[in-house]
């Protein structure tokens, strides 16, 4: 039990570490940019329920999620600032039901201790807990639905799992994960999870679930050391790589859920908030693997305790750093000091539509899917120098300001200073530049 209580001080600790780094920084901002986008749908849903979101050119549906409805009841009791608490206070659940989660899967008490440890070291947790994402929120519901499926209670399980489909399509893959690893490894209480999964599969042929927010893909975002968000770090995984060395003789027993995880860390390439289910699983197999260094005999017993000693650190390093890393996490306030203040149609890259229509303006494209044709047409301002046909563009979407960052002319949008609408707005007296030279640029059309 003291050793419980340890680590549970010390997940708190480090889930409280971005928050703590980047007040002491004096950032005032939200992290991030789908934070934005959450917040902004939570506080409409919170004032009512509208037929369409306005704050794209042109609008869309107004489909909130689960997530946006609990952040909607937080917003009316504690205000906007209260929603930074929720993904933190989801995470510290999660820690706890992860434990009582590796007790009923048998797991010796030195591997519940390094398991725990691990997951509470983990940057995948970390950053779930520090970003107003879904992320904490939707693997508390499967951690609980796992816990709950067996027992009497296995009818709020099914909701939980269906309320993490509905949250987006990698919650769906994600939950249809567990049930499968569940399915496998555990191999009881078949047919609540089978009923379970057809209900998931009903829910991805019909495509009831909320639209996913883009992010990046590949193997910088596989990896916390290496930039990803939701990361995994290089010592859980070498770990969890030796633990499955360890338990490869009980292959039989495990298979399926190597399987199972094998598909989901192959998945998170091309959905990187699979990392975040994926990682408990990762460190499982991580404390297998300490508990096996630690219980394992060895010739001299100073080499042992230094082994176990650096892979700690090593954890431990990869959290602290992946906190701090995550804390810097844009935007600046210059960003929003920079906008204009009578709003309006801003055209700037699809990565800064979720600032901006938090800002009160109305954007062409989000992280959010928009339709073909503002895409087409969004990529021929960009790279249009004809004053007439820029007109007739900005035009047709009203548009009132164009916003340029250095990041856009450095690779973003295009690979120099001064190309298509970089150029236009620098050199045509259709546009006043009104941010009194920001390295953030923006220009309102006169």
């Amino acid at each position: 039990m003291k050793r419980l209580l340890l680590v549970l001080v010390i997940a708190v600790a480090l889930l409280v570490l971005p928050w703590t780094a980047r007040l002491a920084s004096g950032a005032s901002t939200l992290p991030g940019f789908e934070s934005y986008y959450h917040v902004r749908m939570a506080k409409m849903l919170a004032f009512g329920l509208p037929s369409a979101d306005e704050a794209v050119v042109p609008s869309r549906s107004f489909v909130p999620s689960p997530f946006h409805v609990l952040l909607a009841g937080v917003f009316i009791l504690g205000g906007e600032r209260s929603l930074v608490f929720v993904p933190l206070l989801f995470a510290v659940l999660c820690v706890l039901l992860f434990w009582l989660l590796i007790r009923r899967l048998g797991l010796s008490v030195e591997q519940q201790f390094w398991a725990l440890l691990a997951f509470v070291l983990s940057p995948p947790l970390i950053a779930a807990a520090f970003f107003i994402t879904p992320h904490a929120f939707v693997l508390f519901l499967l951690l609980s639905g796992w816990l709950l499926l067996e027992g009497r209670w296995w009818w709020l399980a099914l909701a939980f799992f269906v309320i993490a489909g509905l949250s987006g399509l990698v919650f769906l893959i994600a939950a249809a994960g567990v049930l499968l690893f569940s399915l496998l490894v555990r191999r009881s209480s078949a047919d609540r999870a089978n009923i379970v999964l057809v209900l998931l599969l009903v829910l991805f042929l019909t495509g009831w679930y909320v639209p996913a927010v883009k992010s990046d893909t590949g193997v910088s975002e596989f990896v916390s050391d290496f930039g990803g968000v939701y990361g995994l770090s290089v010592f859980a995984l070498l770990l969890s790589f030796i633990g499955a060395v360890v338990l490869w003789e009980y292959k039989r027993a495990y298979f399926g859920g190597f399987v199972t995880l094998l598909c989901l860390l192959v998945g998170s390439f091309f959905f990187p908030g699979l990392l975040v289910f994926a990682n408990a699983v990762v460190c499982v197999l991580s404390g297998v693997a300490l508990a096996w260094l630690s219980e394992h005999k060895w010739h001299l017993e100073s080499i042992r305790q230094a082994s176990l000693l650096v892979l700690f650190c090593g954890l431990l390093f990869s959290g602290v750093a992946h906190g701090f890393e995550i804390a810097r996490s844009a935007p600046s306030q210059n960003f929003f000091d920079v906008l204009p203040v009578v709003p309006g149609v801003v055209l700037t890259h699809e990565k800064y539509g979720f600032w901006l229509e938090y800002a009160g303006h109305r954007v062409l494209g989000d992280l959010l899917s928009y339709d073909r044709e503002t895409e087409r047409d969004m990529d021929s301002l960009f790279f249009s120098t004809d004053v007439e046909w820029t007109l007739v563009l900005l035009d047709k979407y009203d548009v009132s300001y164009v916003l340029i960052t250095p990041e856009m002319k450095q690779g973003l949008v295009w690979d120099r200073d001064e190309q298509g609408l970089a150029f236009l707005v620098a050199n045509s007296e259709m546009f006043k530049r009104t941010d009194g030279g920001s390295s953030i640029g923006v220009w309102e059309r006169q």
